[in-house]
């Protein structure tokens, strides 16, 4: 079994952390995790997704800058 989770770090211009998407915090302004999906069957699989709408995110944090994607392995494959 794979499990890899997906995440994503929201930094101002000076890389100050504003806020960060994952299957532990689903969602914050104009930002939206799928959830933690662990069971997937053969053959399709399944992903998980995260929805920006950078218009939103903007609104609620002026100075976000970068969006930075974070992969974490929690079923020990090496890449």
């Amino acid at each position: 079994m794979v499990d890899l989770d997906l995440s994503v770090g929201i930094f101002d211009g000076q890389w100050e952390k504003l806020a960060h998407v994952s299957y532990t915090n689903l969602s914050v302004a104009g930002v939206t995790h799928s959830g933690d999906l662990r069971c997937a069957p053969y053959p399709k699989g399944a992903r998980e997704t995260i929805e920006i709408d950078f218009k939103m995110l903007t609104d609620r944090y002026p100075g976000a800058k970068y969006v930075t994607m974070h992969v974490f392995s929690f079923s020990h494959q090496v890449c």
